[in-house]
């Protein structure tokens, strides 16, 4: 026979709605950053395609980032402005709350490469002359506009 098993209580914590789970949820991961971001050990947190986030994952970015008490957290965010209407959707209403709550928020635009840049790009990567590598730069930038990402998948593909 097997033995029988002894029941445990794991927590006092009693399950909740969604809204009051959320807030909990925001509490404790909030507090969790201030624990772990400190004067001589600050914390950058950078989160890439904010532009796809849902409504929960933002509200935890503006409790993180409309924190008073830990001034050792710095929140990046990155997101592709042109899928990001100004006023629609959820992550501009998000910034705009943010805004309104004295969040500090600096907006850096980035925008594609210009034939120069994809130039210098691809000699310095091949370790010769710029004026050896303009005509492949010229062909890059005709057929990706400069996009970054476009450079990239283009020349190793």
């Amino acid at each position: 026979a097997t033995p029988a098993k002894k029941k445990t209580s794991s927590s006092n914590i009693k399950p909740t709605g969604s809204v009051e789970g959320q807030n909990r949820f925001n509490y404790i991961f909030r507090s969790f950053v201030q624990v772990i971001s400190q004067p001589a050990h600050p914390v950058c947190l950078c989160i890439d395609d904010l532009q796809w986030a849902d409504a929960s994952s933002l509200e935890l970015l503006k409790t993180l980032a409309t924190d008073k008490v830990n001034s050792s957290f710095l929140l990046i965010g990155c997101y592709r402005d042109n899928e990001v209407d100004n006023g629609n959707h959820p992550l501009a209403k998000q910034i705009q709350n943010m805004e309104e709550k004295n969040v500090h928020i600096t907006k850096i635009s980035i925008g594609n490469l210009d034939e120069s840049h994809i130039n210098r790009m691809i000699s310095d990567t091949l370790g010769i002359s710029r004026r050896f590598t303009s005509s492949l730069s010229k062909l890059v930038h005709k057929k990706t506009n400069g996009n970054i990402f476009f450079v990239k998948e283009f020349l190793t593909s």
